[in-house]
């Protein structure tokens, strides 16, 4: 994991006749000396999700129902392993527990997530607030997070792309034995 640093995050509301309806969510971080740039594309509306790397597709979801909550996908690029995790809503059961700056979009970066990779200029990172959890990380990963597995992430909720629904574990993890 030595030399990869996070650049920058955006997200932006791009929906024109409904704010949030559709979000662009971007992460560029250095691995080593080169500069890689992901970007999800999520609209609500739609159904549709599309992700990119460096401008080249890597994945485009289309659901019927438009009503999945939740995004998982994850792939390998040149000698990175790259997985994206979001949530278009925060866990409405759990927004009395949740810090104030809840990460819903997160990049893992071989098996790190991008909230918490160093700055590229050096900048600390900001103190995490609240009992938690911070970010969709925490709580589909309570446990820690196992880059070398290979299906993809089980959905912690009741119905098909449901996050309402999520009951949180205890915070701080317990570790497994």
């Amino acid at each position: 994991m030595t030399g990869t640093k996070q650049v920058n995050r955006t997200v932006e509301d791009l929906g024109s006749a409904i704010t949030g309806s559709k979000k662009r969510i971007s992460w560029t971080f250095l691995f080593g000396e080169e500069e890689r740039t992901v970007v999800l594309l999520w609209s609500k509306n739609s159904g549709t999700r599309q992700v990119t790397e460096g401008g080249n597709k890597i994945d485009y979801v289309y659901e019927e129902t438009k009503t999945g909550n939740f995004f998982f996908h994850k792939w390998d690029s040149r000698d990175v392993k790259l997985h994206i995790i979001a949530s278009s809503r925060t866990p409405a059961k759990c927004k009395k527990v949740l810090c104030d700056n809840f990460i819903e979009f997160e990049l893992i970066v071989n098996g790190q997530p991008f909230s918490k990779l160093p700055h590229q200029d050096g900048t600390p990172l900001p103190s995490e607030k609240g009992p938690g959890p911070h970010g969709i990380f925490d709580v589909v990963y309570p446990q820690g997070y196992d880059v070398n597995f290979t299906k993809e992430a089980p959905c912690p909720s009741h119905g098909k792309g449901d996050l309402h629904s999520v009951v949180l574990p205890s915070y701080p993890p317990i570790p497994a034995h």
